[in-house]
Parts: structure tokens; sequence; C-alpha cells
């Protein structure tokens, strides 16, 4: 799945003004249009999408300019920085639980791809998660290289939209030797479905969620 270049130029645009200070005007339109080689409607989309997720700010008379660093929409039940992956196990099979076949809308011929990884940081376990893709969503490349995979942004971004559902529950025994738990203990189970523009499920994750070394955070602006 190749990246649309308006997702390009605004991942070129976040690294940029990483370091500005707030209020800092970014280069105009058509200067950027220069830049990247693109078209006005396409820089235009990538400019407008950073607006909605706090990068940036408009004034009608004046420019577009950078935001302070609080108003970024914040997941990171999605996004984790300075995280290590450890892959727990792998494969593509055909049945699943009946959760994953309604999260997904699986049919019996469907193809699954599941991962089940650890995520720690600075050596201490934060979250199991275990993550289901119907096959046919997935190119050849992108099943090879899913061992390599941070983020999920390449389904956010350019397709679609995330839903979370919070669960207390007990740490369950399969994970409380990883999570480095007693049995017993509360944790936050997260099921994350994210969806195309057009509600077709793309990806299911159970993420078992350690409380004692891992902060959940969703924000949002207001529009």
């Amino acid at each position: 799945m190749a990246i649309p270049l308006y997702l390009k130029i605004k991942q070129d645009l976040i690294e940029s003004i990483k370091d500005l200070e707030a209020n800092a005007p970014i280069m105009s339109e058509r200067d950027l249009v220069g830049q990247f080689g693109a078209s006005r409607m396409t820089v235009r989309k990538a400019i407008t999408e950073m607006v909605e997720e706090g990068y940036l700010y408009r004034d009608s008379n004046k420019g577009t300019f950078v935001t302070d660093k609080v108003m970024i929409r914040k997941d990171t039940l999605l996004y984790l920085d300075d995280t290590h992956y450890s892959i727990i196990y792998f494969d593509v099979k055909t049945s699943s639980s009946e959760e994953v076949h309604q999260a997904l809308k699986l049919t019996r011929h469907d193809s699954i791809v599941r991962m089940i990884r650890l995520l720690e940081k600075n050596g201490k376990p934060m979250t199991v998660e275990e993550v289901y893709i119907k096959r046919q969503n997935l190119t050849d490349s992108q099943v090879n290289d899913m061992a390599n995979w941070r983020k999920f942004n390449q389904f956010v971004d350019a397709q679609g939209s995330v839903y979370h559902h919070f669960n207390p529950e007990m740490v369950p025994i399969k994970y409380a030797n990883l999570l480095k738990l007693k049995l017993g203990t509360p944790i936050i189970v997260v099921n994350t479905v994210i969806r195309t523009k057009q509600g077709e499920p793309l990806v299911f994750r159970k993420s078992y969620n350690n409380s004692n070394e891992r902060l959940l955070e969703v924000s949002s602006t207001i529009s």
C-alpha cells in the first residue's frame, strides 16, 4: 500500500515543525507547492489535516502557524514512542474466536493475519497486544514486514477512523508472566477497531495494559 503524497507531505511538515515555538509561521501553500512539487489541492489537504489534528492553526488574514504542543491530538493507545516490540507469535489462519469474527466481519472463508507482541519501555513490560487483520487487506510485503510495524497510521491516516472500548479485567493467566503481574491484578483491556471511511473494519486489536507502567491517553480537538 503506497503512502499517498499528501501524507508524505504531512509527515515531512510534522518533522520540520517539531522544534519550532508556538505561533511560528510556516511556508505559504504556494511555496510548499514548489518545495514538494505537488498540486495546491494536495498541499492544502495535508495542511487541513494538520490543522484538524492540532499541529497548526490558520489566521485568515496572516497565514498558518504552529500551535502550542498541548493542542496536538494524542492517542497513546495507537502510538507509543521509544518502545521496544517483541513478537511472541505470528501466523496466518482461516479461523479465530467469535469476537474476532464479529469485529472484522469475517466469513468462514476469510484468512486473518494474527500477531501477538509485547511492548516494553526501559525494560518494563507495558502491554501485550493481539493484532488481527484480514489477509486480503494486506499486500505480501506488508505481511512480511508486520514484525517491524510500530504504528497503524497507514490505515488510520489514509483510510479511516478508530474506535476504542475499555474493559476492566483481571490479568489473564497466559499474559501474567509477560506483564510481570500477579494473578488477580486488575488491568485495562482495550479493544480497538480501525475502520475505513466507509465503515469496513480493517484491524482488530486487543491490548492488555499494565496500568502500573502505561498511561492511557486520548485527546482530540473540538470543531
